[in-house]
């Protein structure tokens, strides 16, 4: 496990927090503790993606409305449930809503380790997905609006003659564009340009169609 990896410990236990803090210190961990999951909620939003070791039986918000309230806040927080009670119906309802995994109390200090790496994991995989989204973003952002239209169209599977036809230019003009895409893009074909048009549609697409309608 990286040293300070973060792992948020939502437990209404103060001895289990305790304990968890003093554990995950000793291994490397940054772990930082919330009373309640209404404690963890209200900062959540603002706290950098970690692995979050939640309580499923607490006073006020339990674990599974917890879970179900920090999806809504749409943050990278990967959820490991923590139960004494061995309570599988809320293990599945839990995974459902986005758990990772389910830990029954008391657990081995290996059992969480194992977890935990997972939980990191995942997260770093995540980190990666996002940065390579931004990295494609940022590429189209850099083409001019001709050059964005002959992306788009390719990928849609125009060839250059129709391309020239629709935007009223030269095919020799569209085949210029579908260079300066390449060289931009720093490839070698515009099959792989075009799957980074593919992925910023399908994990922005809110984004993609501002950009592309500021093309048209």
């Amino acid at each position: 496990m990286e040293l300070g990896t973060t792992v948020y410990v939502v437990d209404d236990d103060n001895l289990v927090r305790r304990s968890c803090v003093f554990s995950l210190r000793a291994y490397g961990f940054n772990p930082i503790a919330f009373s309640s999951g209404s404690e963890f909620l209200a900062v959540a939003g603002t706290m950098e993606p970690g692995c979050v070791l939640l309580d499923l039986r607490m006073p006020g918000l339990d674990g599974l409305e917890t879970i179900t309230r920090l999806n809504a806040l749409n943050t990278a927080h990967q959820v490991i449930l923590m139960t004494a009670h061995g309570d599988v119906a809320s293990a599945v309802t839990a995974m459902k809503l986005g758990a990772i995994d389910f830990l029954e109390k008391p657990f081995s200090e290996k059992l969480l380790l194992e977890m935990l790496a997972g939980c990191r994991a995942t997260l770093q995989r995540r980190k990666l997905e996002e940065r390579d989204r931004k990295d494609c973003f940022d590429l189209l952002q850099k083409l001019s609006t001709r050059e964005r239209q002959v992306l788009e169209l390719t990928a849609e599977g125009l060839v250059n003659k129709e391309i020239a036809r629709l935007l009223d230019l030269s095919v020799r003009t569209v085949e210029m564009y579908r260079a300066n895409v390449k060289s931009k893009a720093g490839v070698k074909n515009l099959q792989t340009a075009i799957q980074l048009v593919s992925r910023v549609r399908q994990y922005r697409p809110a984004a993609f169609e501002d950009l592309m309608r500021s093309a048209s």
